[in-house]
């Protein structure tokens, strides 16, 4: 019978399970550091700036652009009126 693989043994398992855990306890380390206080204060700034940009809606920007295209309709209507009176 062949012998187990080294990837099967106890012993293995061990250093796969640090590894798994190894992401979290590092972004645990940077959040604790200095680095996650920059983080902190970044995603601050990235708000104050989001929030200073004359932003709208999604649904505000859709209200916009069907009364433009209303607008746009009824100029066209308008200026043909105008052509046809002019004929």
């Amino acid at each position: 019978m062949p012998p187990d693989s080294p990837e099967d043994s106890p012993r293995a398992a061990g250093p796969r399970a640090r590894l798994a855990e190894l992401p979290d306890r590092l972004l645990a380390l940077v959040r604790a550091s200095p680095a996650g206080e920059l983080e902190h204060h970044v995603k601050a700034l990235l708000a104050q700036t989001i929030d200073k940009l004359d932003l709208v809606t999604r649904e505000e920007f859709d209200i916009q652009r069907e009364m433009v295209e209303r607008l746009r309709v009824r100029l066209e209507r308008l200026e043909a009126a105008q052509q046809e009176s002019k004929d």
